[in-house]
């Protein structure tokens, strides 16, 4: 990932941003946590997106409890996925991303 420094609306610098990717199981509901929103965001009012390793939109549901925001979803191939929650349905205004690791699964006999 990378961030943009700006000075007013002159863009200064790009920073790189390491960002360690949730952990993600294949196969089985996963629960993402988003914390450290914004206070400004109406979390009544997010809409999640989790794109699959291809960039494809999966299925996803957010859940509200206790001023926190949570998504579910279910990984059904092992790759690097990416979560964002929009501020609205029409998906136009990201306010959060994360990058998903679903790892390959191992079965040893």
């Amino acid at each position: 990932h990378r961030g943009e420094l700006y000075k007013g609306s002159e863009k200064v610098a790009d920073i790189p941003i390491d960002a360690i990717p949730f952990q993600a199981t294949q196969g089985q509901v996963n629960t993402l946590p988003f914390s450290e929103l914004p206070a400004s965001i109406n979390l009544e009012k997010l809409t999640p997106s989790i794109k699959d390793p291809t960039g494809k939109e999966i299925p996803s549901k957010i859940i509200v409890k206790d001023s926190n925001a949570f998504v579910q979803f279910i990984p059904k191939t092992p790759g690097n996925y990416k979560a964002e929650l929009f501020d609205d349905p029409s998906k136009k205004k990201s306010v959060f991303q994360v990058p998903i690791e679903v790892p390959v699964s191992c079965i040893i006999d």
